[in-house]
Formats: structure tokens, C-alpha cells, sequence
């Protein structure tokens, strides 16, 4: 990431929390929400369209692609992005999987 105005994209299916995260997000001087998405193949979408955010905050359970499959594609392609998970899963594999597909 450049010094500057870090760019955060929000992937999340649930649009109150995912709203609530880009105005909370934009409240701060040094981020700035570049993009939303519903799902990761949505996200991806934006990717290939040129898309380059510093980092992304990332739902695991979404329809569509998921968080697991989203994290992946991220990692292989564009490994400069960070990744964080977001969910209300806390079981051990679920957080091994994200780790191992990129999320930090």
C-alpha cells in the first residue's frame, strides 16, 4: 500500500452491516470505500474491471461465490490486496481456511 488514502472494499450480502461498515470505514481521513459487493463474484467482477483496492473486508457465507472461494481467487491473482474475514463463524476450520486462502 502507498502512503495516502488507504482504498477498502466491503463484500457482504447483508447490506445494513455492510452499509453500516462503509459509513463507519469513511468516518476515518485515511480510508476510503472504492467499492461494495454483494457476493465475491460480484467482487470479482470489479477486479477484473480494473478494480484495485489496498484491502478488503470479506464475508465468508454469501451466495453466489463465497468468502473461501472469493479469498482464493484474491490470493492467486492479486496477492498485494489484504484480505480480512468477516463472519460469525468461530469454529477452527473455517478460520484455518481463510487463513490458508489468504485472509489475514
Amino acid at each position: 500500500m502507498e502512503q495516502g488514502i488507504i482504498k477498502v472494499s466491503v463484500v457482504d450480502d447483508h447490506v445494513l452491516l455492510r452499509e453500516g461498515l462503509v459509513g463507519m470505514i469513511n468516518s476515518f481521513p485515511d480510508y476510503s470505500v472504492i467499492s461494495r459487493a454483494d457476493n465475491g463474484r460480484q467482487f470479482v467482477t470489479q477486479l477484473e474491471s480494473g478494480l484495485q483496492p489496498d484491502i478488503v473486508l470479506l464475508d465468508i457465507n454469501m451466495p453466489v461465490m463465497d468468502g473461501f472461494d472469493t479469498s482464493r481467487w484474491v490470493q492467486e491473482r492479486l496477492p498485494e490486496v489484504k484480505i480480512l474475514a468477516l463472519s460469525m463463524y468461530d469454529n477452527e476450520s473455517s478460520v484455518i481456511r481463510m487463513i490458508r486462502n489468504g485472509a489475514r
